[in-house]
């Protein structure tokens, strides 16, 4: 790829995220400092989690499917904190 396309992309991308057609808010892909409530919530969303994933690990034979399982639970319980600390349009929770 050429490496002026490549940068007429990435500036193509950026102004997108900045107009008012774009579907995802502007901090999709920053870092949100959770606050101490969402700290809280965030640590007993994941203290709940692990009671899960080590119940699941207990009672389903080893295999491909138990590891496919556990995988995608790590990343439901990481889609928590998400739900935590961003609002339905992405912006952060305040």
């Amino acid at each position: 790829m050429d490496e002026n396309t490549g940068q007429e992309k990435l500036n193509k991308a950026t102004e997108y995220l900045k107009s008012d057609r774009r579907s995802m808010h502007i901090s999709t892909f920053e870092y949100l400092k959770p606050n101490d409530e969402q700290l809280k919530q965030m640590e007993e969303a994941r203290q709940r989690a692990f009671v899960y994933a080590n119940a699941m690990e207990a009672l389903l034979p080893d295999g491909p499917d138990k590891t496919y399982l556990l995988r995608k639970f790590r990343e439901v319980a990481m889609w928590a904190n998400i739900c935590i600390s961003c609002n339905v349009d992405g912006s952060p929770r305040t």
